[in-house]
C-alpha cells in the first residue's frame, strides 16, 4: 500500500489515517525496513540492489510474523481510553 497516498486520502476525507491507529506492525515494519536499507547502503557491505532485496524480505517476514503470531502495536497510555471510546462508537 502506498502510505503517502493512503495518508493523504484519509486527511482529505477528514478521517484518521490507518497508519496512526494501533494494530498490526505496518508502520513499524516500514520504519525497520528504512533503517535496515540505509544501514546496508551506508556501510558499503552490499550493493544497493542487494540491500533493497534484503530489506523487502525483512519487511515481508516482519509483517507475516506479526500477523501469524498476533503481535500488534498498542495505543499510548494517555490515549487508550479515547481509542476504546472510538472503537465502541464504530461498532
Amino acid at each position: 500500500m502506498p502510505w503517502g497516498g493512503a495518508v493523504l486520502r484519509s486527511v482529505l476525507a477528514a478521517r484518521e489515517p490507518h497508519l496512526f491507529k494501533p494494530g498490526t506492525f505496518e508502520a513499524v515494519a516500514a520504519l525497520i525496513g528504512c533503517v535496515l536499507f540505509v544501514s546496508l547502503t551506508r556501510s558499503d557491505c552490499v550493493a544497493q540492489t542487494t540491500a533493497a532485496w534484503i530489506t523487502i524480505a525483512a519487511v515481508f517476514i516482519i509483517r507475516i510474523a506479526s500477523i501469524t503470531f498476533g503481535v500488534e502495536t498498542k495505543a499510548l497510555r494517555d490515549f487508550e481510553e479515547e481509542w476504546k471510546e472510538r472503537l465502541e462508537k464504530r461498532d
